[in-house]
């Protein structure tokens, strides 16, 4: 039977960057970033966790929002909403804000990246996956760990397969599954124009590409 989109459930979507050099990360500039991201995207955050020398977090716990900010990197996650294009918005007013905030140079980005987060569900698709892999079909495989890495239009697609649990046992109908997109030139100084390119090559990727990839891969009759 063919995957189709009623057997994925989206839980997460994240956005990761990481930055050439690193930031100042004060507790002034961090409480500046916060009060004016919550100017910018009402409601987006209700509270954060500042203290020196530690990473600063946003969070809106009933949103399931979250950002992370490092001296080298930003996560940004998403659990509740899942929409690709307010999805979109937030990740650039988070990046462009955190330039101008911390007194950035606009191309010290070197890596952006957009995760979907998902779980597969059909039959015994933890056993289908096993005859996917084959050299582990006739083992009594009953956890599965793989990453892979393939590269399409000057990005990084990486896929993550893993085995479910439901009381520290494997559950035979459902995978772990993620879809991570980033951009492959990471030795380069990248601008937020970067930023905008990865999402809206993902979003498409994850709405036009993402089911044929994962039949042909798993041999879904």
């Amino acid at each position: 039977m063919p995957i189709g989109s009623d057997a994925l459930q989206l839980d997460e979507l994240v956005l990761g960057v990481r930055f050439h050099a690193e930031i100042t990360l004060t507790s002034d500039l961090a409480e500046k970033y916060y009060r004016t991201m919550t100017r910018v995207r009402s409601g987006l955050f209700t509270s954060k966790i500042i203290q020196p020398g530690a990473p600063l977090v946003l969070l809106h716990e009933s949103l399931g929002t979250q950002c992370l900010v490092t001296t080298n990197s930003l996560e940004f996650r998403e659990s509740k909403h899942l929409d690709q294009e307010s999805f979109a918005k937030i990740s650039h007013s988070l990046v462009t804000k955190l330039v101008e905030i911390f007194e950035m140079n606009d191309d010290n980005f070197r890596l952006f990246g957009k995760i979907y987060r998902y779980r597969l569900r059909l039959p015994n698709v933890l056993e289908t996956f096993k005859k996917s892999v084959g050299m582990f079909a006739n083992d009594d495989v009953r956890y599965l760990h793989l990453r892979t890495a393939i590269r399409e239009g000057g990005k990084n697609v990486h896929f993550n397969f893993q085995t479910a649990e439901k009381e520290g046992k494997p559950v035979k109908d459902e995978i772990l599954f993620s879809c991570d997109i980033n951009n492959a030139d990471q030795d380069s100084y990248q601008t937020v124009k970067i930023l905008d390119e990865i999402v809206a090559f993902a979003d498409k990727y994850n709405k036009q590409c993402l089911l044929d990839v994962l039949n042909a891969k798993l041999q879904a009759e």
